[in-house]
């Protein structure tokens, strides 16, 4: 699952998403890729799980 190569990611920035490509959304709030997944969930909240969005059309978006 590709995450964006920026390590300065916030909630509420732009992103560009890419059709047919799956990513992980926090859930947790532990990632520090927020609001992508890095996993931090296996071990800060283990009954936590990411959530998975498959994008259907290219595009950018802001997510909150």
């Amino acid at each position: 699952m590709p995450l964006p190569k920026d390590n300065d990611l916030k909630p509420g920035d732009t992103y560009t998403f890419e059709e047919g490509e799956l990513y992980s959304i926090c859930t947790c709030g532990f990632s520090k890729k927020l609001p992508f997944c890095d996993g931090s969930h296996k071990t800060e909240a283990p009954d936590c799980k990411s959530m998975k969005v498959e994008i259907k059309r290219s595009g950018f978006t802001k997510i909150y």
